[in-house]
This record gives structure tokens, sequence and C-alpha cells, in this order.
């Protein structure tokens, strides 16, 4: 594990550092650059094997794995990365099915039952679920939304038009906002790829028509634990221009879930509803910051060499530190700020690192986070590589397989132009000349 050279807890100083940054403009800055050849790179100390794969650190796993179904399940790793998920789901069952060990048929489940969610096999999803049993209340409600949304027929796209250009405008939290149809009904929503599903007030639900699939709500935990009870909805059609989308798992929320405040601004926002990662999996996207606009294709998948994005649980941008260590960060529109996760702590060692208590906003509410914050972080990001200044740290996302190692905030994403591919497993920022 790499160490750390000085650990400094001083509330004080952090607080007049970031308010002198938050005064003097950006906390970051960035420049085209090309990387250069890095110099040998510190052995990370996993736990163990499957610390390593939970990292999908497959340099270090492919001079470990053993033969047989170790070398499997890492092939299934690298499906998912490289978005191959028929074939990441048929080596994921036959490792479950005939693997003797209990820690590969663990490890292969979780990594398969995601892959199922992304698929919306919503009945093999619940079968396989229910040969270990849901360990988590989380797990299992959960599950509980996958019994209502496999009583429909599965999601397709009908596409009157090979494109379809939406005007985009940017939130108070720097969140992108468009305009949607919901069963032929109006409604600016945000769009949030840290969402895995799309959600809607109770009260936008109504308004739209959207079928109620359960007369109890069921109780969720945010990514900031806190917990919110949520119903199962279908929403027939939901359009984005001449670009429609049937047959639609939506969860819907009360009215106060769905109120945020502005880490920076403390503006309170309430807002009707948020298109998620699940509505939008299917599409190639470009969000256009530059002239407010944001274009949806048909995802037909392209070959590009070094691909850098991929799904496992959230949307992942594979990112690049100055030492040359390939990390994986989570692509989330609704997060204001570019953050690391503690994860990152044994990769990557800091010269200084301070310790203070802040306030997360979720869905939810509010909750107290002791944050730990780098002074400096310096990471390739596609063409760019970005000097963030007392950058925060938050837990990892305990429910997901991979761990991740940091978000990508909205904050880089302004006055910029961000295409993303999953089939071609392409994510690449622009900016003007000059900016």
């Amino acid at each position: 594990m790499a160490g750390f050279k000085k650990i400094i807890i001083q509330v004080f100083f952090l607080v007049v550092a970031v308010s002198l940054i938050s005064s003097c403009g950006k906390r970051y800055s960035f420049e085209k650059k090309k990387r250069s050849a890095a110099d040998s790179i510190e052995q990370i100390s996993y736990e163990n094997y499957w610390d390593a794969l939970r990292n999908f650190d497959f340099e270090y796993l492919d001079t470990t794995a053993s033969a047989g179904y170790e070398k499997d399940l890492l092939l299934a790793a690298k499906f998912i990365e490289d978005h191959d998920l028929f074939r990441a789901e048929n080596k994921l069952k036959d490792i479950f099915r005939y693997a003797q060990d209990s820690a590969l048929r663990e490890n292969s489940l979780h990594l398969l039952t995601e892959t199922l969610f992304f698929k919306n096999k919503w009945d093999e999803l619940l079968s396989y679920d229910s040969l270990v049993g849901s360990k988590r209340e989380q797990k299992a409600n959960e599950m509980l939304l996958a019994v209502e949304f496999r009583k429909f027929e599965p999601t397709r796209i009908e596409y009157e038009l090979d494109s379809a250009e939406i005007e985009m405008e940017t939130g108070p939290t720097g969140v992108p906002v468009i305009e949607v149809e919901i069963n032929g009904s109006k409604r600016k929503f945000w769009f949030d790829t840290g969402a895995n599903y799309t959600f809607l007030t109770a009260k936008t639900a109504e308004g739209c028509g959207v079928k109620f699939l359960s007369p109890k709500a069921t109780k969720a935990i945010t990514s900031t634990k806190r917990e919110i009870y949520i119903r199962p909805g279908f929403a027939r059609k939901i359009s984005f221009g001449k670009i429609h989308s049937y047959n639609n798992p939506v969860v819907i929320v009360m009215e106060e879930d769905l109120k945020f405040e502005s880490e920076k601004s403390g503006e309170l926002v309430q807002i009707d509803g948020i298109i998620g990662w699940k509505t939008m999996q299917n599409f190639a996207a470009e969000l256009d910051f530059i002239n407010d606009r944001l274009i949806l294709r048909k995802d037909t998948g392209k070959f590009v060499p070094n691909k850098n994005f991929f799904w496992s649980g959230v949307p992942i941008v594979k990112v690049e530190h100055v030492s040359g260590r390939k990390l994986n960060f989570f692509f989330d529109t609704g997060s204001e700020e570019t953050r690391i996760t503690r994860n990152l702590f044994k990769k990557i060692s800091f010269e200084e690192i301070f310790s203070h208590a802040e306030m997360l906003g979720t869905a939810g509410g509010w909750v107290y986070n002791d944050r730990k914050s780098v002074a400096e972080l310096e990471i390739y990001v596609g063409d760019y590589l970005y000097n963030f200044r007392f950058i925060g740290s938050v837990p990892p996302i305990d429910r997901n397989y991979l761990v991740i190692d940091g978000y990508i905030g909205n904050e880089i994403l302004k006055n910029s132009v961000v295409n993303y591919s999953l089939k071609s497993g392409v994510f690449k920022i622009s900016y003007p000349e000059g900016f």
C-alpha cells in the first residue's frame, strides 16, 4: 500500500485555502498535453486476489490468476470492460454453474447480476438472486423493483430520424437540464448519469399518466446512506425529439426527495424528475455545453483503439494519474465537483492530506461526510491533463462490484463538448481553441 508522507488535520487552514480558491475562480486547471512515458510504478498491495479483481487491475491479475475458473473470471471482467456483455454473461453463468469454490461463485454472481440488470433481464436477475438470497436490505428492495418491471415488454427504441437535437440548460447545481416528453406531456428533467433509474415525483408521474406498479412504497438507500421511499412505475413512452423509448421502468419518489441544495450557491432546487442512465444507456450522446444542446444518436459502435469508457454498475471513464497509474472514475453529471474516493489512497501517495467534516447533498436530504482532501491531484482525462487543488474524498459505492477511484463531476464539463459511446468505448471532452 502506498504510504502517506504527511497527514495534516487542520480544519481552519483548509477552510481558508478553499475560500481563497473559490474567490479566485476555479479550483482546477487543465491543458491539452500528450502523456509522458511513465516510470516504473509501485505495485499496489491488495488485500487479496478478489480485491484486485474488484479494481479491474488486469495487469496485476494477469500475473497472479491461477488457471481454470480464476482465469475465466478475469476474462469475464475483461469482456465487461470491453462492453462485450454477451460473452461476459455466458462466461459468468458457466463459472457460477460449475465452479466449486464459494468465492468464485460469489464474485461471478455479483458481476452476473449487474450484467443482467444492465440488459433488463429481470426474470433471470430474480432467479439468480434467489439462489443465494439477498444478504442486504438494500439489495432485497432493489429486487422488489425487478419483480414489478418483469411484467412488461422489454424496452425498445424507435428512431424517426437518425439523431435528435434537444435544447439543454445548465441547472443551478451544474446538472444538464433537458426537455423530454413523458407519454406526450412535456417536462424538464435533469440528465444525471449518476442515477441508475429515471426518477419522477409522484405529482409529475400522475400528471404524465405514468402507471404506478405497486400501491406500497419500499425503502431504498441513496449513495449517501439516506433512506427514501420509492415506488416502481412504468412510462409507456419517453420521447427525445424524434427518438422514442417505449416500455420504460421508472422510479417514483416524494416531492421532498427531489429537492437539492447547491453545494456552492446554497440555492434550494425542486425538480420534477431525473433522466437516469437506464433510459439513456442505448444512445451515443453529445453534450454540447457551448451551444446548449444535447444530441442523441443510435449507438452503433465503431472500432476504436484504446477504449476508455465502459459500464460496470455505473458508467466508468478510464483516466490516468501523472505517475502512469490507471484509474476508474465514475462519470456523474449530477455531481457538482470532481471527487476522489478513499480507494485511491492505496494507489497514489499524496504529499498532504487534510481531514474535515462536510455536508453532502443527495435525494432524501443531506448527510455529514468525514472528508479527507488532498492538496493536489493531476490526472489525464482523454487528451487533457487536469490539475485539481484541494480535491475531496467520499466513500466508494459499496453495492457495485467495481470499486471506483473517483467521480468526474460537471464542473469540468462547462464550456466543453462531451461525446460518449458505450459500444465504441469512447469518452471524449473537447474545449474550444484558446479556452
